[in-house]
């Protein structure tokens, strides 16, 4: 390190340093363009386990290519000198950005864990878990950008492990409660350290935190779930429910997939914004007015007979109109957010087809996809997959009808006990339900309500046109001639 070069890089100042070894800004002398080197120092590598491990990590991040994972340019493993040079990320990191500024908005945090699922759902569908999600893990390019990089102690599914049995490896602070007492792992690990890292950055405190680090990790073990409604206020309250889920104690109550967990994020930023006041604010005009008309009461109490009802039903027709625009985006929101997730189904692993198949189940049927997909899904292999598409249909309703047939050869056919009865109870509900109305109710009552209104206004007028018109006065009758 006297001479600062590692051929064919200069090494600059150093950016960073871990367990595994130290990350140098770098100059690439062939076309002179700055990368960042990480090293492992020649005093260290004579550690079989740390050079493994540097080894599977380079191996690892030249599998990976994904926007939101940093890119490796190779690099060198030997018996003196282990490098590797990748992309420089010129940001900082989300751990730095943090001690800057404390917490961020909720709108922040979503965008940010949106880009961070993408890439451990890329990792993941590589079977690679990271097993070390932490802030100081995902850099920051000046655009915004994340990038999740450090895989030294990550792990390949079904391939020879590097740590042994019952032993962990990552930070304490984000730390699954699998990891902690050595059991084995799996991306819901990830998925729980995903959940603390969204908790910091909402709250700017970590969800479990003790005075010692047994303290510490005893509490991810058994600690109760802490929620973010008392520090976020403003939050909405399905963030708060994802990040609860992603804390679960066991993995399997832990959403399925880095997908599924993207999807519901997508759905939060879609999700309609709760307080909308204009029906707060018709409420108000309406009773300003009557305030107006109550002062003017004994001069114009014939008038406000006549105009109350009316303004009575002007207020409703406003109302429903309101609650109809609000229902609509909900709708919509509903329809975008089953399009995504029927798209999960058709593309991705199992455990994003499962939560796919629980999600769509829990819209209900907003379009025309959902249907033919849960249907589809009745013919799959798994058992699980069968019986949770089953489930799903048995909250469509009437819009269920068309899976009776397969249903009913499920019910009678399908080798799994399970599977029969889901299809049994799904078959229950779908022929007991009742077609939706054509017309919808807010329809129907703003037709009456102006009906109404067109009705006071006519009898209004009479009454008026009575008033006004003169009286006819009565003829007297011709006096009787006398003879």
């Amino acid at each position: 390190m006297s001479n600062r070069w590692i051929w064919p890089f200069e090494l600059e100042e150093k950016i960073g340093e871990g367990g595994m070894g130290a990350v140098y800004r770098a100059r690439y002398v062939k076309d002179d363009r700055r990368v960042a080197v990480k090293l492992i120092p020649e005093n260290f590598c004579t550690n079989k386990t740390t050079t493994a491990r540097f080894r599977r990590e380079l191996e690892l991040l030249k599998t990976l290519r994904h926007p939101n994972i940093v890119h490796c340019f190779g690099g060198v493993c030997g018996d003196k000198q282990n490098f590797y040079a990748m992309e420089l990320v010129d940001g900082g990191s989300l751990s730095r950005l943090l001690k800057q500024r404390g917490r961020l908005h909720w709108k922040e945090v979503v965008e940010y864990a949106q880009q961070m699922c993408a890439a451990l759902a890329h990792a993941h569908k590589l079977n690679i878990i990271h097993r070390d999600v932490k802030p100081s893990n995902f850099l920051i390019t000046r655009k915004g950008q994340i990038q999740l990089c450090d895989f030294g102690v990550a792990l390949v599914a079904n391939e020879s492990k590097l740590t042994a049995d019952g032993k962990t490896v990552g930070s304490v602070a984000y730390m699954a409660p699998e990891q902690i007492t050595g059991k084995p792992v799996s991306a819901q690990t990830d998925l729980y350290s995903l959940g603390c890292v969204m908790f910091e950055m909402l709250t700017g405190q970590l969800p479990f935190e003790g005075k010692t680090l047994v303290e510490t990790m005893q509490r991810h073990v058994t600690g109760e779930v802490p929620g973010i409604a008392a520090t976020v206020p403003n939050a909405p309250a399905l963030l708060d429910k994802l990040i609860a889920d992603l804390l679960e104690k066991n993995p399997a109550d832990r959403p399925q997939s880095a997908q599924g967990v993207l999807n519901r994020l997508v759905d939060i930023l879609d999700y309609p914004v709760a307080g909308d006041r204009r029906p707060q604010k018709a409420a108000a005009v309406a009773k300003s007015a009557w305030a107006d008309f109550s002062v003017q009461t004994g001069k114009w109490r014939g008038t406000l007979g006549r105009v109350l009802p009316m303004g009575l039903m002007l207020i409703v027709i406003v109302w429903l109109l309101v609650s109809n625009r609000s229902l609509m985006r909900h709708q919509e929101f509903s329809q975008r957010s089953e399009e995504r997730w029927v798209e999960t189904f058709h593309s991705g692993q199992p455990a994003d087809r499962m939560e796919a198949v629980r999600r769509l189940g829990e819209l209900g049927v907003v379009g025309t996809e959902s249907v033919p997909t849960l249907i589809e899904g009745l013919s799959d292999d798994d058992e699980q997959l069968r019986a949770a598409c089953a489930i799903a249909l048995k909250q469509t309703g009437y819009a269920g009808k068309p899976a009776i047939t397969k249903l009913v050869g499920l019910q009678n056919k399908d080798p799994s006990d399970h599977v029969r009865v889901q299809a049994s109870d799904a078959l229950d509900s779908i022929r007991s339900a009742e077609p939706e109305s054509s017309w919808p109710v807010d329809l129907l009552i703003v037709g009456f309500a102006g009906a109404m209104l067109v009705w006071f206004s006519l009898k209004s007028r009479g009454a008026s046109s009575e008033r006004e018109s003169p009286p006819v006065p009565k003829r007297k009758p011709a006096p009787t001639p006398r003879n």
